[in-house]
């Protein structure tokens, strides 16, 4: 997005049902409200070109699955992911979203876990 003052900014609109969108400008970093000018101009601006799909895709949310950094619980979490995961997910992260394992402090080996039982190469850490 272009903003009035020349510059550009990125905005990411994840989930509309959910409102989960970002923008990479000093605002939307500070302010805590999850949204900034730049992401209300593009919500505005797709609603108004495509009020069929923008309404459709707030009604429904997004089907994607998200991985993150979990830091409080030192480990990776899927995020919206449906009920049952698919089964090469369910090889690597448990029910409730989190990576099998945890992260290690090691500085050349970034996770250890034990590996799926249909991945025996990873079983010996590579360096």
């Amino acid at each position: 997005m272009n903003s009035g003052s020349g510059l550009s900014y990125s905005v990411e609109l994840r989930d509309l049902a959910g409102r989960q969108t970002h923008c990479d400008c000093v605002d939307f970093r500070i302010n805590g409200l999850g949204t900034c000018k730049h992401v209300e101009a593009v919500l505005l601006q797709l609603q108004a070109r495509f009020r069929r799909l923008f309404n459709a895709a707030a009604r429904t949310g997004s089907d994607r699955i998200e991985l993150v950094l979990d830091a409080a619980h030192d480990t990776l979490r899927l995020l919206h992911a449906p009920p049952s995961l698919p089964r090469p997910l369910r090889e690597w992260f448990q029910a409730d979203g989190t990576l099998y394992g945890t992260m290690s402090p090691s500085p050349w080996l970034h996770y250890t876990f034990p590996p799926p039982q249909h991945h025996p190469e990873l079983a010996t850490p590579r360096r």
